[in-house]
């Protein structure tokens, strides 16, 4: 693999170790001419006069031949040396540094009137390495790059421009549609076994996505990231996308809960018969550049990432200390918190939760821990070892969303399962379509046969109320009883609705 990269730095080498070689001897040879030069200026050298001028005669002659050796080894040099600054060293293919030099080029021509250019990720990388190894890898995308040439059947320019992406560069004014092409197949041989690859693609083009390489660089970027959101192979950049704050955030978040601009509001959850029996904990960004930013701005991707594990101690923290405000004032409910799979991960997560438990002198029994489907359908061993510890000592899980993502039916079996949370999108409409009446009747009464009781999200009409209370639901939530408020606004809701 290093072969190539080998010689063309062995090449550069010698050439240059030549150009200085010649360059000395012709300096010898100057000062030797003329030093016979000044002797005969000077009439030292009479017996051999014509012999030396014979001698600077053939110096002229052995100087032309030695400049025009000289200028093949300088023009080789320069090759070799953009060849070694301009190709990645391990696929052989044009780099990033290439693409923005042929760009410049092509732009500063006068027929162009546009260039369409495509980013190809491969997805799957990192397990193809860690199945191969990383050699296997470059020759993966050195076989991506002849894919795409024998795919498009037109003449192309690609580039590595990093670890895992190629651009592909189409002729200046080539009209070019990706939905018109044969589906790629995805499929190439590594040693003689086939391998499954996965790519996302995203196009822009010049000038209209932008006017410099780097530009338009960042616009084929969000368009791969897109593609990514959107579960599609390929996405073509638009304007009115927004750039995407997820990268600002999370570089903010940190300092966000150190300065507690992350606070929490409460929605509760009432029975059948009106009683309150727990509230939700929400979690806002009060941020103070974009204001009371709700949890999909943050939460998601805060989930994928180790900042996680600050943010579920500080909502621990925070949520159990007005839990325990709310017990000395007369409340007796109980206190559900989301968490991700991420914190279900850590090694010490149960005896965290029990910790914060003992420090605001609140029985296991008092809390409720919520989770999405997603995380129900992880069977590691830390995971299931935090439920059944949590479980043991009184902790109750709720699964959060159910009916929307992957959870199967067995994951309903594990201990420390209270409820399931049936998603809004079953609720909102539920008297006008019979398939989500249909589905709510179904998931009720699977989750009394499993002694598994059920809560409603979403409910936002006293007829919602009344049809889910005859389905036999047995908890609500949603804007009918009360939309998410400040935990002091709470605290006087709850002594009203008592009341």
């Amino acid at each position: 693999m290093y072969l190539h990269r080998t010689r063309l730095i062995g090449k550069i080498t010698s050439e240059k170790k030549s150009i200085y070689i010649i360059t000395i001897i012709h300096l010898v040879m100057v000062g030797i001419v003329l030093l016979i030069a000044y002797l005969l200026l000077l009439g030292k050298i009479e017996e051999n006069r014509k012999l030396c001028i014979y001698c600077i005669y053939g110096y002229i002659l052995c100087s032309l031949c030695l400049i025009y050796f000289v200028h093949l080894q300088w023009s080789e040099y320069s090759s070799h040396t953009e060849e070694y600054f301009y190709t990645d060293e391990l696929t052989h293919l044009p780099n990033v540094t290439a693409f923005i030099r042929d760009f410049e080029q092509y732009k500063n021509k006068d027929d162009i009137f546009f260039m369409k250019m495509i980013l190809v990720e491969t997805t799957n990388q990192n397990e193809i390495n860690a199945v191969f190894g990383l050699s296997a890898v470059y020759e993966m995308q050195k076989e991506i790059a002849h894919y795409f040439q024998d795919l498009l059947k037109i003449q192309i320019k690609i580039y590595k421009i990093d670890l895992n992406a190629l651009l592909i560069l189409f002729p200046q004014n080539y009209l070019f549609d990706f939905s018109q092409t044969q589906k790629p197949k995805q499929i190439i041989k590594i040693n003689d076994i086939p391998v499954y690859f996965e790519i996302t693609c995203g196009e822009c083009e010049y000038p209209q996505d932008g006017e410099t390489a780097l530009d338009l660089l960042q616009r084929a970027s969000c368009a791969v990231q897109e593609a990514k959101n959107e579960h599609t192979i390929f996405y073509k950049y638009e304007h009115k996308q927004e750039r995407s704050q997820r990268i600002v955030l999370l570089g903010q978040l940190q300092e966000a809960i150190n300065s507690r601009e992350i606070i929490f509001y409460y929605q509760p959850i009432i029975d059948v018969n009106g009683s309150i029996t727990e509230m939700e904990a929400l979690a806002r960004w009060d941020h103070p550049q974009y204001g009371m930013l709700p949890p999909s701005s943050f939460i998601n991707d805060l989930e994928q990432t180790g900042i996680s594990s600050f943010m579920i101690n500080y909502s621990l923290e925070y949520n159990l200390r007005n839990l325990r405000n709310l017990h000395r004032g007369g409340f007796k409910q109980k206190m559900a918190i989301n968490i991700s799979i991420m914190d279900l991960r850590q090694d010490h997560f149960s005896q965290m939760v029990l910790t914060h438990l003992d420090e605001n002198d609140l029985k296991p029994s008092d809390l409720i821990l919520e989770i999405t489907e997603r995380g129900f359908l992880a069977e590691d061993e830390k995971t299931n070892r935090n439920i059944n510890e949590l479980s043991q000592k009184g902790v109750f899980f709720h699964i959060d969303d159910f009916g929307v993502g992957f959870a199967s039916f067995g994951n309903l079996r594990k201990n420390g399962i209270r409820s399931i949370k049936i998603d809004h999108s079953f609720i909102e409409d539920l008297s006008q379509n019979e398939t989500n009446q249909a589905l709510v009747d179904c998931l009720v009464k699977m989750a009394k046969k499993l002694g598994i009781s059920t809560v409603a999200e979403g409910v936002e009409s006293k007829e919602s109320i009344e049809q889910l209370k005859k389905m036999g639901v047995d908890y609500l939530q949603g804007f009918a009883i009360a939309r998410p408020m400040p935990f002091d606004e709470l605290f006087d809701w709850m002594k009203q609705y008592q009341n």
